[in-house]
């Protein structure tokens, strides 16, 4: 049985011409996607580029075979996909900016030059910020299937990432995808997709550093229209919107600029801003360092990034901000031992460098690495494989996996890799995977150890009080307290045995457990122990414990760079060696990544009943899913409550916000 999923409707986008003709032969959903500027050209653009693909000369696709490497998939495409792909992006291009500049005084002045605008940039920023928002809606609750599925699939590699190829659970991600046979979608559109956005690896890739005043501010900031960088960025996605009308780039918590920016630069409030009560929080370490007569209590470091070989021109990252006891910056050491301090020349380019280290370590690490492709991965693909459909554990997963297989698909073809976005957002040289500085602080540790700060008790208490009080800290564990509710209800109710004695024995449980261990212990190098026959339930509660919290309260933490990527004196992914600001080129990359990873997915406080029905545990599990929406609500109302005293506003652990799964 599969639930019911409703249908999205569809809106036009403000700054829009009249919709597309409706005829009578036209689908709803065609219907929807036509209401949105630009996604008629999509349409039919996009059957040209299905009928040159499957025409194109040169290396035809076998629609039968999975790929395994990125040489693989490069054998599998047509040897004109990156003209094809190039071709059809400016002319999207074209056709969207004609929709938006008769319709809309407030439309962006840019046509994406050339002249600082390469191949690769604009067909990404079509591909991701233009071309698939008309076509997706924020998915609801419905959208996750009953799963019906045992088993695995084969995976695609690329260095140390390794993403399955199919999601046996199979959800819809784009609204259109609901209208076509799943048969169709996996065998032709979603091969048709990786050839695409695979093909733009070949696209020439130049920093263009040598290029005089093309990739320069100067020449794009009107005057009179944009007063800073931060308003170009944001021009480019005004116009547009998801299909449901909803901002297609991350909705704004704190406006920093606003905050913080002042004649001369940044004031040091945004960096104790940035380390105390936003996404640097868990990175925060103890210090004890005199800095002329102060002592700096803690220190946030990022200068190991700087052993990273980097791209000609390019600025290198690394730097360790120590802050005294109140949170106060005192003092920045280089990667070459040389200090920074307040009202020195050099300050507020190490500041600079430091931000940009610190966003870019977190996003690389932290979000893609950790979240993305170990532990969502794991999760999945664990569950998929050991569990039967029917189990109450494998319907329970299937929350917290939901569309992660598929969103990391995407992500290792249009993000990681060599000759892709990131790679050309920042200044590495060699980019394998996800980069050089992509090894994640909980390398050689177990999730549940890397976590250890917020999930265990003892050790959040041994925490000095000033790290304790932070958002991440004080509100996240709230909402980790709620989750360790339900998490332990589900075991419990998934195993008589822990209601009795409190081991675990149940094969299948075992086999989940022992398998989410080992392929942990693989990809993060370290050493773990498998159980033949039983393990504490408590011990098993607190291992998906960690894998859930990954999945959700974190990651909403550490994706949650919409609000630095806007902004080029903020914080960016690169910049020329001597600047503190990020070029239009690297800028307009960064604020792409901002946006690929932040499409709209259900959120853990939403109703999931749907997928117990007619378990012999039904009943157990909605007083047990009823109960944790109550302590939710809770959660809820104390962080706004927080929130409206905090001068800095951090969310990240409401749960109207926090995500069920990493799907995006």
């Amino acid at each position: 049985a599969r639930a019911r999923r409703r249908a999205p409707r569809g809106g036009r986008a403000r700054g829009s011409l009249a919709p597309c003709p409706r005829s009578p032969g036209f689908a709803g959903g065609a219907r929807a996607m036509c209401d949105v500027p630009c996604s008629c050209a999509l349409l039919f653009a996009g059957v040209a580029l299905l009928v040159g693909f499957l025409t194109g000369r040169g290396k035809q696709i076998h629609l039968s075979e999975a790929p395994v490497t990125l040489h693989d998939e490069d054998a599998r495409c047509p040897e004109s996909m990156p003209q094809w792909v190039s071709g059809f992006s400016r002319r999207f291009l074209g056709v969207c900016q004609l929709f938006v500049l008769h319709g809309s005084k407030e439309a962006p002045h840019f046509a994406l030059d050339p002249a600082w605008a390469d191949e690769f940039t604009a067909s990404i920023h079509v591909s991701v910020g233009l071309a698939s928002p008309p076509l997706y809606s924020a998915r609801r609750p419905e959208a996750i299937e009953l799963p019906t599925k045992i088993g695995s699939t084969p995976s695609y590699r690329m260095g140390r990432i390794t993403v399955p190829e199919a999601d046996l659970d199979d959800p819809y991600r784009l609204v259109p995808e609901k209208f076509v046979p799943r048969i169709i979608k996996n065998t032709v559109l979603n091969p048709l997709a990786d050839c695409a956005v695979g093909a733009l690896r070949k696209l020439p890739f130049d920093d263009d550093l040598g290029s005089g005043d093309n990739d320069s501010w100067p020449r794009l900031l009107l005057p009179g229209k944009y007063e800073r960088k931060r308003d170009w960025v944001a021009a480019f996605y005004a116009p547009y919107s998801f299909m449901d009308g909803a901002s297609v780039y991350p909705t704004q918590i704190n406006d920093l600029g606003a905050l913080f920016w002042q004649e001369g630069g940044w004031s040091d409030e945004l960096e104790q801003a940035m380390a105390f009560d936003l996404i640097g929080a868990h990175r925060l370490r103890q210090a004890d360092k005199t800095v002329d007569g102060a002592i700096a209590r803690f220190v946030l470091p990022t200068r190991e990034m700087a052993a990273a070989d980097v791209r000609d021109g390019l600025g290198r990252y690394g730097a360790d901000l120590y802050f005294d006891e109140r949170g106060v910056p005192l003092l920045i050491e280089t990667p070459e031992g040389a200090q920074a301090k307040p009202g020195d020349e050099s300050w507020q380019h190490w500041k600079w460098v430091w931000r940009s280290s610190l966003v870019a370590g977190i996003t690389l690490a932290d979000h893609l690495h950790l979240t993305h492709f170990r532990s969502a991965n794991i999760l999945a693909r664990v569950a998929q494989k050991t569990l039967q459909p029917d189990s109450l554990l494998r319907r329970f997963l299937s929350v917290f996996t939901f569309g992660s297989i598929h969103a990391n698909r995407i992500a290792a073809r249009s993000l990681a890799g060599p000759n892709h976005t990131l790679h050309r957002a920042t200044p590495f040289k060699e980019f394998d995977d996800l980069g050089p500085v992509s090894a994640s602080p909980a390398a050689a540790m177990s999730l549940l150890d890397f976590h250890a700060n917020i999930l265990r008790d003892d050790t959040f208490e041994s925490l000095p009080m000033k790290i304790r009080e932070t958002p991440y800290y004080a509100d996240g564990r709230l909402l980790v307290q709620a989750l360790r509710n339900l998490v332990g209800g589900i075991v419990h109710a998934s195993a008589e045995e822990c209601r009795s004695d409190g081991a675990l024995k149940d094969p299948q449980l075992l086999a989940f457990r022992n398998a989410l261990v080992m392929q942990d212990a693989e990809a993060g190098g370290y050493a773990a122990t498998v159980h033949g026959s039983a393990v504490a339930c408590s011990e098993f509660c607190d291992l998906l414990l960690a894998f859930i919290w990954t999945v959700t309260g974190w990651h909403r933490h550490v994706s949650s760079i919409g609000d630095f990527y806007i902004d080029p004196d903020l914080a960016g992914l690169s910049w020329k060696d001597g600047e503190a600001f990020a070029r239009p080129r690297h800028s307009l990359l960064a604020a792409t990544v901002a946006v690929s990873t932040s499409f709209p997915q259900p959120k853990i406080n939403d109703d999931f009943g749907h997928l117990f029905r007619r378990l012999a545990q039904e009943d157990a599990v909605g007083a047990l899913f009823a109960k944790f929406r109550a302590e939710l609500a809770e959660v809820e109302a104390t962080v706004q409550q927080r929130n409206e005293a905090r001068r800095v506003r951090n969310p990240n652990a409401s749960p109207s916000l926090v995500e069920c799964s990493a799907a995006s």
